[in-house]
């Protein structure tokens, strides 16, 4: 009795075992195709290993079911006689002795064109087809721009108005106001200190020093005046 429960717990490790390794998966979904889709919409299976699909089916979105009995190794196309899937809010259940194998996510395709979606590590992606072929997992990048377009071009700033008028060939024009400033700057320029200044009334005005000289000595005679005329009233008294 030992020996067979023995036997059976064997016959069970390895039925699970080659279940393990026998792993099946939807790998490819056509849900629109080029032309009319009856007739040529199909499912795509992958398992890496022999298995039996015995007990095995395949359901949509709306519960209708395809029973499966195939062997096979490596792909296999399920062609669908009439319009099975939909194209828009389809999904695919694959199921064995109703127990859930694998499931699509909510697949949707409105292109009548050679799109498919495809399994790519258990993350579905909506590329061109490949049936009965390794999946297009690889997504093209979009090409880096060229280094001549990524180099932004010099802002070249406006010249203000005084680098203008310095850059500029063309004579200045005796009537604009900067030709007076021109002359201004070639005119003889006065020392405050040492020198006189005549105004257009030609009346003299003096530098503020001399004035402060002259005051003094003004001040000064002013003094001694005085000092004169207090001796003498005081002699006389």
């Amino acid at each position: 009795m030992k020996k067979i429960k023995l036997i059976l717990f064997v016959i069970l490790l390895l039925s699970c075992i080659t279940n393990i390794l026998a792993k099946v998966q939807i790998n490819e979904v056509e849900l629109n195709p080029l032309g009319k889709d009856t007739g040529k919409e199909w499912i795509e299976l992958y398992s890496k290993s022999e298995i039996n699909l015995s007990g095995y089916s395949i359901e949509n979105n709306d519960e209708q079911s395809i029973i499966l009995n195939q062997t096979f190794q490596g792909f296999l196309i399920i062609n669908l006689d009439k319009q099975w899937l939909d194209n828009s809010d389809e999904k695919i259940f694959l199921i064995n002795n109703n127990e859930l194998i694998d499931e699509t996510i909510i697949l949707e395709d409105s292109f009548n064109n050679d799109k498919t979606w495809s399994n790519c590590d258990d993350e579905w992606i909506f590329v061109d087809s490949s049936k009965e072929k390794d999946n297009n997992c690889k997504i093209k990048e979009p090409e880096e721009e060229s280094e001549e377009e990524l180099i932004e071009e010099p802002i070249l700033e406006e010249q203000t108005p005084i680098q203008q008028e310095i850059t500029t060939s063309e004579p200045i024009s005796s009537q604009q106001p900067i030709s007076k400033t021109i002359r201004l700057t070639n005119s003889k320029t006065y020392n405050a200190q040492s020198e006189d200044i005549k105004t257009q009334n030609n009346i003299l005005y003096q530098s503020k020093n001399e004035l402060i000289k002259q005051y003094s000595v003004y001040g000064f005679a002013i003094l001694c005046a005085v000092l004169c005329i207090l001796l003498a009233l005081n002699k006389l008294t």
